[in-house]
């Protein structure tokens, strides 16, 4: 019930303007986007056996920069290695046979978690070396009652 709201309150096109602040509270000021396009969360298997992934909010700015927006409620001992698949592939689908890789953006995952998630906290380009990874994970512990 609180993803469904999650949703609603960040990810439908009437309240657009509400997940641009969200966003743009997590990035600094030389970065701050002006539009935001709400995409289909639907991340399609590349082929028969591969492995479907729907994203909570999918988003694209003026930029070309990418945003992949998840709450996670539950714990989940591998929420690392799912936001990583998630990243990886809003990521890769950005280009189409014969693009060159000169051509993919930058794509930001923000994580709104209501438990610990050590080792997801922080992804800046000086410590990976990639200026198109950008991973920032949020605590709320207050969020779901009985989740401490």
């Amino acid at each position: 019930k609180v993803n469904l709201v999650f949703k609603k309150l960040f990810g439908s096109e009437e309240n657009k303007d509400i997940l641009k602040s969200f966003i743009n509270s997590h990035l600094p000021e030389h970065q701050q986007l002006t539009e935001i396009t709400i995409k289909n969360p639907y991340n399609l298997a590349d082929y028969i056996d591969g492995k479907l992934s729907i994203l909570d909010i999918k988003a694209v700015d003026e930029n070309g920069t990418w945003y992949d927006v998840e709450m996670q409620v539950e714990p989940h001992d591998y929420y690392g290695q799912k936001a990583l698949f998630y990243w990886a592939k809003v990521y890769t689908d950005q280009l189409e046979t014969g693009q060159l890789y000169s051509k993919l953006n930058k794509t930001i995952v923000i994580s709104v978690l209501n438990y610990s998630c050590f080792g997801l906290m922080w992804l800046p380009a000086e410590k990976t070396g990639f200026s198109s990874i950008f991973s920032k994970a949020l605590r709320f512990p207050r969020l779901y009652p009985g989740n401490q």
